[in-house]
């Protein structure tokens, strides 16, 4: 309360998160005591500014700047890692750092202090708020269906957040072997993470590939679209791509922005479904005018999926002139 006289406990912790925004899916957390600030990094393989319109649009001169001095090689070591993969883990010392350029995870002298942040992080993502962002978006919109996310996440036979915040830890760090052991577990919220824990890894084994292909008829429409693109980065794939075409035609707009998303990702190799992808672009953009002409709501999403659907016609026909640029 900042009103009254009603009195209040100072909060120990501050917890702060990162997730999508637009059509750039993130997964960070933060918790502070007021001087040491711990960082989880969920997906440690993306860089910090990924490659998005958000990032590089040229009505942004700040970013076209950042741009041009990355690209040529001249900004300083410290802004350089905005394109470089993050750590796992981050802490720093606010009030000795407060740039937080200086990573002490290591430091023997603070492992003490990162236990105990680190401890409650996790505490306050299980138990106190069942975070909901350790399910991906498309994945805690289905499970939710016909009752509310705060009620799903509420329900342990929905959601067991402690299995999926424990997958989800092990990105970064985990093992070909523990890997497989996640792509074949019975929580499609388990199973997504060890997708995103096998994209970490700079090779994978004949196993792993195996086993996403299996996730292509997946139960979970977010395991298939991930097991998809993954699929996608490490060579041309028929099934795969046929994955992502079939949820750019889906009617759940969440569904439609990851499928989206994925095929701006995979850049050329989405030349096979280039006129799905005009089609669902074209479509789109109809429905909204429609709507605007009949102050309807817009759709929260079609912005963000209409950015990749442009970005992604970009890539697979170089004389296509984005419309936003």
């Amino acid at each position: 309360p900042f009103m009254g006289k009603e009195e209040f406990e100072p909060r120990k912790y501050v917890v702060g998160a990162r997730s999508r925004a637009d059509n750039v899916y993130e997964t960070i957390r933060s918790i502070n005591d007021g001087r040491y600030l711990f960082i989880k990094n969920f997906r440690p393989h993306l860089p910090y500014m990924q490659e998005a319109h958000i990032f590089e649009t040229s009505k942004k001169e700040g970013f076209v700047e950042i741009h041009r001095l990355h690209k040529e090689g001249q900004l300083n070591a410290e802004f350089a890692r905005y394109f470089k993969p993050k750590p796992v883990e981050e802490f720093y010392d606010m009030q000795e750092d407060p740039w937080e350029v200086n990573n002490l995870i290591n430091a023997p002298e603070h492992q003490e202090k990162i236990n105990e942040l680190r401890s409650a992080l996790k505490k306050w993502m299980t138990e106190e708020t069942k975070d909901g962002g350790l399910l991906h978006e498309p994945e805690f919109m289905i499970r939710s269906k016909g009752s509310t996310v705060y009620e799903m996440l509420n329900n342990p036979e929905k959601f067991n957040a402690k299995a999926i915040y424990e997958a989800a830890d092990r990105v970064g760090k985990a093992s070909p072997e523990e890997v497989i052991e996640m792509l074949k577990h019975e929580d499609s919220g388990v199973r997504y993470w060890g997708v995103i824990a096998a994209q970490s890894f700079e090779e994978l084994t004949s196993t792993i590939m195996t086993d996403l292909e299996s996730l292509l008829n997946d139960e979970s429409p977010a395991v298939q679209i991930e097991a998809a693109y993954t699929l996608l980065t490490m060579g041309e794939n028929k099934d795969a791509l046929n994955v992502l075409a079939k949820y750019l035609q889906d009617e759940r707009e969440w569904l439609r922005l990851h499928a989206a998303r994925s095929v701006e990702l995979i850049d050329e190799k989405a030349k096979p479904i280039l006129s799905i992808i005009k089609k669902v672009q074209a479509e789109g953009e109809s429905l909204e005018k429609v709507k605007k002409e009949n102050n309807e709501n817009k759709s929260m999403y079609w912005g963000a999926t209409n950015m990749s659907l442009q970005y992604a016609i970009k890539n697979c026909d170089k004389q296509y002139e984005l419309p936003f640029e």
